[in-house]
């Protein structure tokens, strides 16, 4: 085989081999950017659970919604945002639904969290209903 054909098939290798290296990085960064993803919505989403289990209880015990942390009687949860002026006899359940979310601002990890919320519509509304 002659000196130029070997360089020129030791270049199409090297060439193939950066190629599917380069491949192989982007589809790891990938992966690796879900997975921080997924690990990074881990606390934000079950502290928010519990704020929901926490409002729950609240507007059931006081018929209000709370106005703080303090109101609600817990220590501030790290990635949790609360609209905490919603008022329980004109919202709806928009309202509700967007009220209490991770700092995500969606559940990923957290499939509890639809039924969660409407739990606490369905408190609301009840609270609307009565005269």
């Amino acid at each position: 085989m002659p000196d130029a054909e070997r360089q020129a098939r030791t270049s199409i290798w090297k060439f193939t081999a950066i190629a599917f290296s380069l491949v192989v990085a982007f589809i790891i960064g990938y992966l690796a950017s879900d997975i921080r993803t997924y690990l990074g919505s881990l606390a934000p989403e079950y502290n928010s659970a519990q704020t929901i289990r926490d409002v729950t209880d609240f507007v059931r015990a006081n018929n209000a919604w709370p106005t703080s942390w303090t109101e609600l009687g817990s220590p501030p949860l790290e990635g949790v945002v609360v609209n905490w002026s919603l008022d329980i006899t004109t919202c709806d359940r928009h309202d509700v639904m967007t009220a209490i979310v991770p700092s995500t601002r969606r559940y990923v990890t957290y499939p509890h969290a639809e039924s969660q919320l409407d739990a606490l519509w369905e408190e609301i509304r009840d609270r609307q209903d009565e005269p």
